[in-house]
């Protein structure tokens, strides 16, 4: 214990030999400017490094809101402020004032919203000089506006400016200096146009029996202000694997009636030319133009065949020879672009078959199962019994002519031949 109290004074007289040093706070945090600001989507905004509030592809119809606040104010006694933006692509659809929360029974003054027009700015005034003032920060108003047009691709990225400018005044009515106005910032953001074959979602199309169908559906995605389309659907009918057989017209993207109307079914495609009147509205967004319905038929009628190739001796493993049909299209989209300087319309035209392409082309086999004569999908008792009778013959009425023997083919149906269809029996897959 002595110890400790020896240790003690040693201590205090150390601490009292050591200089004095005074404390000195830390500095003060510099003052906020008060502000009036816009914020897009209960997002604040800037133009540096691209802060703008996205609205990307087709937003056509869309609203969205857009909030004025004021901030970091001392004795505030009274405002007022002007919002104004691009009319050509934004309209004002209500607005919700709410001074009354900071200035509860104050004067306030705002522009009639039923003589608002697309050209007019918003303008919003509170003079509160009977109330207590005001400090800190607090929204005064929400806007919602109405997105009228789409930017088109071609035009890349637009940025538009909710432009606010403001005055905030003292109980003396004198302006509160220094003071900011914060803009708001909108980027209406094109997607690519694309236009594709739905069914490539779900890959290629594969058929093995004769008669059955398919549909392939011509969609358009990310597509601004249309007014006509004008298609091809092109296929080989040298390989006489499809004949075409039902066209439909879908109506949710561009509904009838139609100025101009074309459809033409030829050997090897398919024409359709719509156009839609200029009465009507331009059509935005995405959505089916046209099925096409095709049956499959035989590609190889006798005298041909498909060439039958054995895979391995042991264990009588066959192969059949497929046939493959590329089904494409080509054409073009017309539209109205606006422009966000001037509002003028300009035409444009998207080509399908350049940089726009998206998918062009869509891949149909016709692959036959080994042991199906007929072409039936599945190998079953009516092929047996025709292996059954053509046997010892060259010739078969269902279309299978020749020898599917290992080596070269001797001409004549026989027991080997009879083993190909008879070890496939039930089969149902190429």
């Amino acid at each position: 214990m002595k110890k400790l109290f020896v240790f003690a004074i040693a201590l205090v007289l150390l601490m009292s030999a050591l200089p004095v040093m005074a404390y000195t706070p830390p500095p003060p945090p510099p003052p906020t400017i008060p502000e009036c600001a816009v914020k897009i989507n209960d997002t604040w905004t800037w133009n540096e490094n691209r802060g703008w509030y996205n609205f990307t592809g087709v937003k056509y119809c869309t609203d969205f809101t857009v909030d004025v606040w004021i901030l970091d104010v001392v004795n505030l006694f009274g405002y007022s402020f002007n919002l104004t933006w691009n009319t050509y692509f934004f309209s004002l659809k209500s607005y919700t004032v709410l001074t009354t929360e900071i200035f509860p029974g104050s004067e306030i003054i705002v522009k009639p919203f039923a003589n608002y027009t697309k050209t007019m700015p918003y303008e919003q005034a509170v003079a509160a000089y009977d109330s207590l003032p005001f400090n800190g920060s607090a929204k005064v108003a929400t806007l919602t506006f109405h997105i009228d047009n789409d930017i088109c691709y071609d035009q890349g990225v637009a940025v538009f400016v909710f432009d606010i400018e403001c005055e905030l005044v003292n109980q003396c009515s004198a302006p509160i200096t220094p003071h900011e106005c914060e803009d708001g910032y909108v980027a209406l953001v094109p997607l690519e146009p694309t236009i594709c074959f739905a069914e490539l979602a779900q890959g290629n199309i594969t058929k093995s029996k004769v008669g059955d169908t398919f549909t392939l559906t011509v969609q358009i995605g990310n597509a601004v202000r249309i007014k006509s389309i004008e298609l091809w659907v092109k296929f080989d009918p040298d390989q006489q694997s499809t004949t075409l057989q039902d066209i439909v017209i879908y109506q949710d993207l561009y509904p009838s009636p139609y100025e101009v109307f074309e459809l033409v079914k030829g050997a090897d495609y398919v024409y359709l030319k719509i156009v839609r009147p200029c009465v009507k509205d331009s059509m935005n967004g995405s959505g089916r133009v046209v099925g096409i319905t095709f049956k499959t038929v035989n590609p190889w009628p006798a005298p041909d065949f498909p060439v039958y190739t054995l895979n391995n001796v042991t264990t009588h493993v066959w192969t059949v020879e497929n046939c493959t049909n590329e089904i494409s299209k080509d054409g073009s989209i017309d539209g109205l672009c606006i422009c966000p300087q001037s509002g003028q319309i300009c035409p444009y035209v998207y080509d399908i078959d350049g940089p726009y392409v998206n998918n062009t082309s869509i891949w149909y086999t016709f692959a036959p199962i080994p042991g199906d004569l007929d072409y039936s999908g599945h190998v079953d008792e009516v092929d047996l019994a025709n292996i059954a009778k053509a046997y010892g013959s060259s010739y078969a009425p269902w279309d299978f002519t020749g020898d599917v023997t290992p080596g070269t083919p001797d001409g004549v149906i026989d027991i080997y031949d009879v083993v190909v269809v008879a070890k496939n029996y039930c089969r149902r897959v190429p």
